[in-house]
């Protein structure tokens, strides 16, 4: 599943899949170092 976030007190913003087990928890989370989230929101997204 995509996860977009901010990742620090600085408004940044960082992409992840995550990766869930058979009970729905969250098992691990995997950052995409080279995706282009753009401040504005304008990112086509993550189609999963």
């Amino acid at each position: 599943m995509p996860r977009v976030a901010c990742s620090g007190g600085d408004g940044a913003l960082t992409a992840e899949l995550e990766e869930f087990g058979h009970d729905l928890r969250e098992v691990t989370a995997h950052r995409v170092h080279d995706y282009g989230v753009t401040p504005d929101f304008r990112s086509h997204g993550i189609v999963s």
